[in-house]
C-alpha cells in the first residue's frame, strides 16, 4: 500500500507528463504565477471524488506561497541560470550543475506535494483513492471526475484572483483537464 503522498507525487508525475500538459503547465507558472502543484493536487483531489473546502484551498495557497515561493522557485531561477550562460563559457560542469540543481528541484516538489496530500490525509474519499493504483486514467470512467476537478481548480484560481490578471484565460486550465482526464475515454474506447 502507498502513503498519500506517494500516491498524490505518483499521480502528478504522470498527470503532469500526459500530452501537453506539462507545456501548458508550464505556461501558466510563467505567465500568470499560478502554481502548478497546486493545479495538480485539486485535479487529484477530484480524480478522488473530493471537492476541496475553501479552507484546504487558502492552506494549499499558503504552502504554495511558502514552499514554492522560497524553496522550489528559487531552484527553478537557479537551474534556469545555468541554461543562460553564453554557449561559450558553458562546460560539462555547468551542464552537471544543472542536472544536479533539477534532482534537487524535483525533490521540493515532491516535498510540497507531501505537504499538499496531508491536508485532506483524512478525508474518506481521499483515503480510498489512495488506495488504488495511482493512474489517472484508471479511475475516470465518467465525466465526473474531471468536473469536480474543475470545480476545485477554478476554486483555486477564484481565491487568487487570477482572472484580474490581463490575458488571462481558463483556456489552458481547460486544456490541461482534459490532458489529464479526457484521455481515459479514448484510452477506453469511450471517446475518439
Amino acid at each position: 500500500m502507498t502513503s498519500i503522498e506517494d500516491h498524490l507525487w505518483t499521480w502528478a508525475s504522470t498527470a503532469y507528463g500526459r500530452g501537453a500538459a506539462k507545456t501548458v503547465l508550464i505556461d501558466v507558472q510563467d505567465r500568470f504565477g499560478l502554481h502548478v502543484n497546486t493545479i495538480l493536487w485539486s485535479a487529484w483531489c477530484g480524480a478522488a471524488g473530493h471537492g476541496v473546502q475553501r479552507v484546504e484551498i487558502l492552506n494549499a495557497i499558503e504552502i504554495a506561497d511558502q514552499w514554492s515561493g522560497r524553496v522550489t522557485a528559487a531552484l527553478r531561477d537557479a537551474r534556469r541560470g545555468v541554461r543562460m550562460v553564453p554557449a561559450r563559457f558553458f562546460s560539462q560542469k555547468a551542464g552537471d550543475l544543472y542536472e544536479d540543481i533539477k534532482v534537487i528541484e524535483l525533490a521540493a516538489e515532491k516535498l510540497e506535494l507531501g505537504m499538499l496530500a496531508k491536508l485532506v490525509a483524512s478525508n474518506e474519499a481521499i483515503i480510498e483513492f489512495a488506495r488504488q493504483p495511482p493512474n489517472p486514467l484508471e479511475r475516470h470512467r465518467t465525466g465526473e471526475a474531471m468536473n469536480i476537478a474543475r470545480r476545485n481548480v477554478m476554486a483555486y484560481l477564484a481565491e487568487i484572483k487570477v482572472a484580474r490578471l490581463h490575458g488571462f484565460s481558463v483556456t489552458p486550465i481547460e486544456r490541461i483537464l482534459q490532458e489529464i482526464f479526457q484521455a481515459t475515454a479514448s484510452s477506453q474506447g469511450h471517446g475518439k
